[in-house]
């Protein structure tokens, strides 16, 4: 988490070269400070090695400029992955860092080493490594900090490392830098204040990390409701639309129907009787649209009762429905054969209104969509802790194109368009939004001209969906069953 919140911060100060202007920066300041003590002082001790030293600042800074524009061109033109852009970005910094404490170790051994205060500079690059490197880069940084400085003080203690350049002159004479314990206590408040900036920059940014990311999670679910509202708009929208389309067209067919009547159009008695039998016919289209909507209202409504319902067995509903489906059926010279497993109770945490209406309209378009003298199944038996009901047809099937949509309000087959085959567009609308609301799961297997299977599942009652969850559309897992090869599809 850590690393993912400092990366954005690490593009963003190479992209403004902040290490590169803010070296600049530092080295005319030096420059400054080494034209006063030579105005002052008139002492050439330091001079050569001190300019000697800038120089190098100077044209590290420049590799370093010429560095960062590359990096800069990668990341605009975005040719390189992210994660190379950020693999490249860390390296870059923490070389950058790494020279940084070198150089100021040199300016700290050319400014009287432990007599210089130079060393509080170290701080500030600990507190950079820790905001936008990794932990352990900025702590291997502050070590390589800590290591610098203890050997130029005890270098210069131990007289390996000469000679020495007091802070100023008037302090030539005092030689504290021989003093091994001044010198020993020195490095110690030095390697305190690091690994202390370390420590306590560390803890903030973490704190501001937990924070962050806390701060981005709620950005992002509230982007995602946004987002799922305005689609659930849309969507209620075009369901308006298309509503009121479904509920004007048998209206004006009526209207017209009528009208002919009225103005006498129609006069023979077979003509009335025809055009009354066509407006019952549309009537009876209207009553059952808004049925279905009623029944899709109260489904959505109901998505969370009061009340829980006592358990449903499917196989006493199901029976029940083939019994009231039977004049439709009879109708169309459909058989409707039922295999249930009747060994125990196919109880289904669903209400018994919901699951009638399920069943229902699966029943109903398979019996509509089916040839003349062929056989519509319904196959229910248990499996992966619930319940599986199949509706088998032997009819004209369905396409993948319309199977991808079909579950959405209104939304009709081709097929069934050219077949002039009626039908309100709602049914399997209804199904889904039962089957999400029971948290189950549907699968439909179908091939045109061949038939279609849909297959629901259903979790038991006061029983929990397997571990192999689905969500309503997709196919479960296998399991022993008379109806396990209906899952088979994609």
């Amino acid at each position: 988490m850590r690393d993912r919140f400092r990366t954005g911060a690490l593009l963003r100060l190479v992209q403004l070269r902040w290490f590169i202007r803010l070296r600049w920066a530092f080295a005319l300041t030096a420059t400054g400070a080494l034209g006063l003590e030579y105005s002052l002082a008139r002492t050439t001790d330091r001079l050569v090695a001190f300019v000697v030293t800038l120089i190098v600042i100077a044209l590290v800074n420049v590799v370093w400029a010429v560095f960062s524009r590359d990096l800069l061109a990668k990341i605009k033109d975005g040719d390189t992955t992210h994660d190379v852009v950020v693999r490249h970005a860390f390296v870059f910094a923490n070389a950058q860092v790494a020279a940084d404490l070198a150089l100021l170790t040199v300016l700290i051994r050319f400014t009287g080493g432990v007599e210089s205060p130079l060393p509080i500079f170290y701080l500030f690059h600990m507190v950079i490594g820790a905001l936008v490197l990794k932990r352990w880069h900025a702590i291997l940084q502050g070590t390589w900090a800590f290591a610098l400085y203890a050997a130029v003080c005890f270098g210069e203690g131990w007289e390996i490392i000469v000679p020495h350049y007091a802070f100023l002159p008037s302090m030539a004479a005092e030689a504290a830098y021989l003093q091994i314990d001044y010198v020993m206590k020195v490095i110690a408040v030095v390697g305190a204040g690091i690994y202390g900036a370390l420590y306590l920059t560390i803890q903030v940014v973490e704190r501001l990390d937990e924070r962050e990311f806390e701060l981005r999670r709620t950005v992002s679910a509230l982007q995602e409701a946004q987002s799922a509202i305005e689609k659930l708009q849309n969507r209620r929208a075009r369901f308006m639309r298309t509503a009121a389309h479904q509920l004007k067209s048998p209206l004006a067919v009526v209207q017209t129907l009528g009208g002919l009547i009225r103005d006498g159009v129609a006069r023979s008695p077979d003509e009335i009787a025809n055009i009354c039998g066509k407006i019952v016919r549309r009537c009876r289209e209207g009553i059952d649209s808004v049925s279905d909507l009623l029944t899709l209202a109260r489904v959505q409504e109901s998505a969370n009762p009061e009340t829980p319902e006592p358990p449903t067995d499917m196989g006493e509903v199901i029976e029940d429905v083939v019994r009231q489906s039977s004049p439709l059926a009879e109708e169309q010279r459909i058989a409707v054969a039922v295999q249930v497993d009747s060994s125990m109770p196919l109880l289904v945490d669903l209400s018994r209104r919901d699951a009638c209406d399920c069943i229902a309209n699966l029943l109903e378009n398979a019996v509509k969509y089916s040839k003349p003298d062929n056989t519509v199944t319904i196959e229910a038996c248990r499996a992966d802790g619930g319940v599986r009901v199949a509706v088998k047809d032997s009819g004209m099937g369905i396409d993948q194109a319309t199977q991808e949509t079909m579950f959405e309000a209104y939304r009709r087959g081709n097929e069934a368009l050219g077949a002039r085959i009626s039908g309100s567009g709602l049914g399997l609308a209804i199904v889904r939004e039962i089957m999400e609301q029971a948290k189950g799961r549907i699968h439909v297997d179908s091939t045109p001209g061949v038939g279609s299977t849909f297959t629901l599942w259903l979790p038991g009652a006061n029983r929990q969906p397997p571990v192999t969850d689905h969500i309503a559309g997709s196919a479960p897992r296998e399991s022993d069953g008379p109806i396990d090869e209906a899952w088979s599809g994609t």
